[in-house]
């Protein structure tokens, strides 16, 4: 992120966070243009962390206080501010309305919001991450085109 803001050229994937802490949302500090993942379809897929609530207890009464909590923490006026200044996409829409000020770039959050899918995990995602990981930096070396790292991959034909 660091690196590309000094040269702001081309393209280049950055998390939101690093994109709102370069300025409010909706008036960045650098000057950059955003927009959605390009995909071979055209088809909007935004890949999200997601967060999880689990709730180890056999005491009813523990159990309702901690949905009670998880509740309260989801609400959109708690979860909205939060989320935003945490720099993390939140879970609905409500919550996201909730930041302030709206502007061009929360429009585009919440299109991205509808077409989030959580990343994959597991020991097979682990596998194709490292793998993916070396052919991008094969691709970046100039050792690789792109289409040629896809093959490796087993992503392209």
């Amino acid at each position: 992120w660091e690196t590309f803001r000094e040269e702001p050229t081309g393209l280049a994937s950055v998390q939101t966070q690093d994109y709102l802490r370069a300025g409010v949302a909706g008036q960045p500090a650098v000057q950059l243009a955003y927009g959605p993942v390009p995909t071979r379809s055209g088809e909007a897929v935004t890949v999200a962390e997601t967060w999880a609530f689990v709730f180890l207890t056999q005491d009813a009464t523990q159990r309702e206080l901690a949905l009670a909590l998880a509740a309260t923490l989801l609400t959109p006026t708690v979860q909205g501010p939060w989320s935003q200044y945490s720099g993390r996409l939140p879970s609905r829409s409500s919550a996201l309305a909730a930041w302030t000020p709206a502007g061009d770039y929360v429009t585009f959050l919440d299109q991205q919001l509808h077409a989030a899918i959580a990343i994959p995990n597991g020991r097979a995602f682990a596998d194709f991450a490292r793998r993916l990981q070396t052919a991008q930096a094969a691709v970046l070396r100039g050792e690789l085109t792109p289409e040629q790292a896809g093959r490796e991959l087993g992503v392209a034909p």
